[in-house]
């Protein structure tokens, strides 16, 4: 169950920051006033203590008292049982660490950008491409090594998820937000059964490896190599 809920994170998190992150990096690569005004807001929240950012999201979600509901209440809307219900309160964990990681990725993809020649662009445009077109021929292909650099990270990140779950809703209800990290430190820490969190260790450690060598080996037919 740990596992499964470990791998539905990543299944989750991943394509979101990634998907907004880069969204937030296109947009950001324009002539922009307030540039920096702009980077230093997305990454803030890296900045922050993760308890403290932790405990603010518990606020946010709490099914009675929590900001989210008492917006939607104004409305005459039941919001979500979040951190009650299984779905909710994975939703909730995934919503905050994309939230969380949205800066840093932000960060990476803006650099990626910056690197891309621009006459390769002012080249397509002059050839009739659109945006989308220009996207997919040009942005695309060449940002393709920095991207593979945040799933593999990203991937390692998430397959570590413990004090956010921890805290927001202790591995529940149901253990359906318990994480393999939670589950080691619970077997090495509460219980006291070394051997077995080794060994579990060795397991999630294993299934990160396995997870790096498959992304390694699918990389050759997508990640751009700069060779002819």
């Amino acid at each position: 169950q740990a596992l499964f809920n470990t791998l539905l994170f990543a299944c989750g998190i991943i394509p979101i920051t990634i998907a907004l992150s880069l969204g937030l990096a296109m947009l950001v690569n324009r002539k922009i006033r307030g540039m920096n005004a702009y980077k230093a807001a997305f990454f803030l929240p890296m900045a922050t203590s993760s308890v403290a950012i932790t405990l603010v999201w518990f606020w946010i979600f709490a099914p009675n008292i929590g900001i989210i509901n008492y917006v939607l209440s104004l409305f005459h809307i039941d919001g979500p049982v979040w951190l009650v219900d299984k779905v909710g309160a994975r939703w909730a964990i995934i919503i905050m660490a994309v939230w969380q990681n949205l800066g840093y990725y932000f960060l990476i993809f803006h650099a990626g950008l910056k690197a891309i020649p621009k006459d390769y662009y002012e080249a397509a445009t002059i050839d009739g491409a659109n945006g989308i077109q220009r996207f997919f021929k040009i942005t695309l292909p060449l940002l393709s090594p920095t991207l593979f650099f945040v799933v593999i990270t990203m991937t390692i990140n998430v397959c570590n998820l413990f004090q956010e779950p921890s805290i927001l809703t202790e591995g529940g209800p149901e253990y359906s937000t318990y994480t393999i990290v939670m589950y080691i430190y619970d077997l090495a820490f509460r219980y006291f059964r070394m051997a077995e969190a080794a060994v579990v260790s060795l397991v999630l450690f294993a299934v990160l490896v396995a997870i790096t060598i498959i992304q390694f080996k699918l990389s050759r037919k997508w990640v751009y190599s700069g060779e002819a």
